[in-house]
């Protein structure tokens, strides 16, 4: 088969890769959670270890999707992506508690920028899901 790439699609798997990263990094030097005064780990600290696992994985997805070629491996990475994104989006506060009061890092930034990176990412997902609905023509 051949190579259907468009520019579009490279430039769109481009930028969810810096999401990606960016995320992957943020949760733990520019957002991360709560740090305790005792040194103790709250349930917090490991929402933030799940998100930046999710990261890597979205990484990960991420630059197969940029050296994708084919239309339909395209579609299936971006649906993947997506996928994650969500369960990213969902990991503090939905399947890890963070702490109880709203003002605490966690909540308060931890929280907000992972659902921002993770949506930006479901957002771009069905863009490059989009730009690659198209079927091939022989």
């Amino acid at each position: 088969m051949q190579s259907v790439k468009t520019k579009k699609s490279l430039i769109t798997g481009i930028v969810l890769l810096g999401i990606s990263v960016f995320l992957t990094i943020g949760v733990k030097l520019i957002f991360h959670a709560c740090v305790h005064e005792d040194g103790s780990k709250g349930s917090c600290f490991w929402a933030e270890q799940a998100v930046q696992a999710a990261g890597i994985l979205l990484i990960l997805e991420c630059l197969i999707l940029v050296f994708a070629k084919e239309r339909s491996a395209q579609r299936a990475l971006s649906l993947v992506i997506c996928g994650t994104g969500i369960v990213t989006a969902l990991l503090p506060q939905v399947f890890i508690s963070l702490c109880m009061m709203p003002s605490m890092r966690c909540n308060a930034l931890m929280r907000p920028c992972t659902i921002a990176c993770s949506a930006a990412l479901v957002i771009g997902g069905i863009l490059n899901l989009f730009l690659n609905r198209r079927t091939q023509t022989s």
